[in-house]
């Protein structure tokens, strides 16, 4: 995707005296038809390299990928939020309207690269796809382990869809990685997130099966 989207009640453009330029906003890279992996925003890392997925978040995702068979040339890369959210030098959260305001960018992204499988990578992506409301849902990760668990039996219908199955994992961030919920490590419980998204893409026959003719 070449052209941003941008609209006018974006808070990145309409800072008053902000040149837009200095953000560099992350532009998402990647093969068509493939996995799409969709995270929160770019961080200092992302901004110096020019890619998403730069700092150590995203390799552990893509060692993780990797574990699965699925390399890095079959998998792409965005962000919900593309100019990367600071405060005082640090990342932050990006805000809901910054998520809103850039949901055009993303919606594009999705209908170019045309993928088979999504995978949201932390609470703030799944909730701005709207396959995650926290106060139906429950907890975060607990939602995650529900979803994993009804793969088991009802196969892709256990996942929302937003053109495709969208398979939930928690953050790659080694803030989340490294930790552990109800005793079971997190890194575990996204590494079977990464297992289903890899069932599904490397058997379409799944889909057809499910909602895919």
């Amino acid at each position: 995707m070449k052209k941003l989207s941008c609209i006018k009640s974006c808070p990145f453009l309409c800072q008053e005296g902000i040149d837009f330029g200095k953000f560099n906003p992350v532009l998402p890279d990647g093969p068509v038809d493939r996995i799409l992996a969709i995270g929160e925003a770019p961080g200092a890392k992302e901004i110096t390299n020019g890619y998403g997925f730069a700092g150590i978040a995203g390799r552990n995702l893509t060692r993780a990928f990797e574990e699965q068979g699925i390399p890095r040339e079959n998998w792409a890369r965005t962000n919900v939020v593309w100019c990367r959210p600071e405060k005082n030098g640090t990342n932050r959260k990006p805000s809901s309207l910054e998520v809103e305001s850039c949901g055009n960018n993303v919606e594009k992204t999705i209908q170019e690269l045309k993928p088979r499988v999504i995978v949201v990578v932390g609470e703030t992506a799944a909730t701005a796809l709207g396959i995650y409301n926290k106060k139906t849902d429950g907890g975060w990760l607990t939602y995650i382990l529900k979803c994993q668990s009804d793969f088991e039996t009802e196969g892709i219908d256990a996942f929302h869809w937003y053109h495709c199955p969208v398979i939930p994992m928690p953050h790659s961030s080694p803030l989340s990685w490294n930790r552990s919920h109800n005793d079971r490590p997190i890194k575990e419980i996204g590494k079977v997130s990464l297992r289903i998204a890899a069932t599904i893409f490397l058997n379409p026959e799944t889909l057809k099966k499910n909602r895919l003719a």
